[in-house]
C-alpha cells in the first residue's frame, strides 16, 4: 500500500515538474529534463527528452545537452545498449566531450564503451562544394557531402544566402541522397557589390543542426560575374521622343472632309441640272402677213 502511494506521489510530481512554468519553450522543456532526471523520475525524463529531440530543429549546443542527458537517463534507468549508442551519437558529432565527475559506475561503463569506439572512427564531417565564381545569368549550383559519418546522422542541409551587405539570409532547406542546392542570384545583385554570401547547416533527419560549415558572421563568397551596373552607375535616360507630326495631306480628317464636300458639289450640281427643263410656251408677239 505505501509503494502505491509512493508512485502515486511520483507520477504526480512528474506531472506538476512537466506543467511548470519556465522561460522561452526550447529551454524551459530541457530544464524540466534536468529536473526530472534529478528528481529520478527516469521515464518521465526520457519522454520529454526524444520528445523535444524528434520536434526538431534544435541548435547544435541544445542537441548536445540532449544526446548528453538522453544517455544518461538511458544508462541510470538500464538500458545500457541505448545508452552507448546515444554516447556515440553525442562522441560523433563532438569528439571533445568528457563526462565528469560524480557519475555512477553504469554511466562511466557506457561512455567508456563509446569512447573506444570513437577512437576506431573518425568523427563526423562534411565538405561544401561551391564555385569560387558565377554568373547571374544561370542558378548557383552549391553541395554539401558526408565525407565522414559512420552513423548516417547527416540526413538533411539548410543552405543561408544573401548578397553581401543585405540585412538578411535566405534560407533554402534540402534532403536526401544528393544535398544540393541550385540558387538564382538574388536581383539586388550588381557589378558594386558582386559577391553571394553563404553558410551551411548539416542537420539530422529532424532538422537539429549538427554542424556548421561557416556562419553568419563569417560567411563563404562567390564572386558574381555579369553583374549589371547599379542604378546610381547607369547614363540618364534621354527624354522621350516627341511623336513626328504627319503631313497634313496624310489626316485621315482631312480627307473626310475632302470627300464629304466632292459628294456634297457632286450631288448640288446633279440636282441643278435636273431641275433645268425646256419651257413649254414662248411669250413673244405673233405677226400675221397677207399675201396679196
Amino acid at each position: 500500500m505505501i509503494v502505491r502511494v509512493h508512485r502515486g506521489a511520483s507520477a504526480l510530481a512528474a506531472l506538476m515538474i512537466l506543467a511548470a512554468p519556465g522561460p522561452a519553450s526550447g529551454e524551459a522543456d530541457f530544464q524540466k529534463v534536468k529536473r526530472l532526471y534529478d528528481q529520478l523520475y527516469f521515464k518521465e525524463a526520457m519522454l520529454l527528452c526524444d520528445g523535444i529531440i524528434d520536434a526538431g530543429r534544435n541548435r547544435r549546443e541544445a542537441l548536445l545537452e540532449l544526446l548528453l542527458y538522453r544517455a544518461l537517463i538511458a544508462a541510470s534507468s538500464g538500458r545500457e545498449t541505448m545508452a552507448v549508442d546515444t554516447f556515440k551519437r553525442l562522441l560523433s558529432i563532438a569528439p571533445e566531450t568528457t563526462l565528469g565527475r560524480g557519475h555512477a559506475p553504469r554511466i562511466r561503463r557506457a561512455f567508456a564503451a563509446a569512447s573506444r569506439w570513437q577512437e576506431r572512427n573518425k568523427p563526423l564531417s562534411v565538405t561544401v562544394e561551391a564555385p569560387e565564381a558565377a554568373s547571374v545569368r544561370s542558378p548557383v549550383l552549391v553541395r554539401l557531402v558526408p565525407t565522414v559519418d559512420p552513423l548516417a546522422i547527416v540526413q538533411r542541409a539548410t543552405l543561408h544566402a544573401r548578397v553581401a551587405g543585405a540585412s538578411k539570409y535566405r534560407y533554402y532547406r534540402t534532403e536526401g541522397p544528393k544535398l544540393e542546392w541550385r540558387v538564382a542570384v538574388p536581383t539586388t545583385a550588381t557589378s558594386a557589390n558582386p559577391w553571394m554570401e553563404y553558410y551551411v547547416v548539416a542537420q539530422d533527419r529532424a532538422f537539429n543542426d549538427v554542424v556548421t560549415v561557416a556562419s553568419a558572421k563569417e560567411p563563404r563568397r562567390i564572386k558574381l560575374l555579369d553583374a549589371p551596373l547599379p542604378i546610381s552607375a547607369l547614363p540618364p535616360a534621354p527624354p522621350p521622343r516627341r511623336p513626328r507630326e504627319r503631313p497634313l495631306v496624310q489626316r485621315w480628317w482631312l480627307w473626310t472632309i475632302v470627300g464629304a464636300v466632292v459628294v456634297g458639289a457632286a450631288v448640288g450640281v446633279g440636282v441643278g441640272v435636273g431641275a433645268r427643263r425646256p419651257a413649254e410656251t414662248v411669250n413673244a408677239p405673233i405677226t400675221l402677213e397677207a399675201t396679196p
